[in-house]
């Protein structure tokens, strides 16, 4: 019988599988956002067609990450905080790399937003992973982490 390969036995790994699925649901809207810029830049500017696209984007990625990539079983107000938080602090994080890579490192500015990539897509993936849309198995696993960390009376 022959052994499956190293890509073959990494695709059956659920987290490598969901990861997969949040940079498909990443690169989508991604795309739309771009679209939804294009089509509406002229009409109402640069900085509310981007805004508009952020916005109906993220709204699909809320639903997509929430059904297809992390299959959570709640959603609530809660879950929607935790969601525009994580991407809050993504985007500073991408706001503030490539100054300190360009203003402060003295880097070339052209591969500043590739660096925040590699730093934001992780940390959202965790963040969407752990916080906000944790499996029932995470869930259950920290609470008996701090059940068995608090002192017995």
């Amino acid at each position: 019988m022959k052994k499956d390969n190293l890509i073959t036995r990494l695709l059956k790994i659920k987290i490598v599988q969901q990861f997969i699925k949040f940079g498909l649901v990443g690169v989508l809207n991604t795309l739309l956002t771009l679209a939804i810029y294009y089509l509406t830049y002229r009409q109402i500017g640069p900085s509310l067609a981007n805004g508009l696209g952020f916005l109906l984007t993220s709204i699909l990625g809320i639903y997509l990450n929430f059904k297809f990539v992390f299959k959570a079983e709640h959603f609530s107000a809660w879950t929607l905080f935790k969601y525009y938080a994580t991407y809050g602090v993504s985007m500073l994080i991408s706001m503030y790399v490539p100054h300190l890579w360009v203003n402060i490192w003295g880097l070339d500015a052209r591969i500043a937003p590739l660096i925040s990539l590699l730093i934001t897509i992780p940390f959202n993936f965790v963040f969407m992973r752990l916080w906000v849309f944790p499996s029932k198995k995470t869930t259950v696993a920290a609470e008996t982490s701090q059940k068995s960390q608090q002192p017995k009376n």
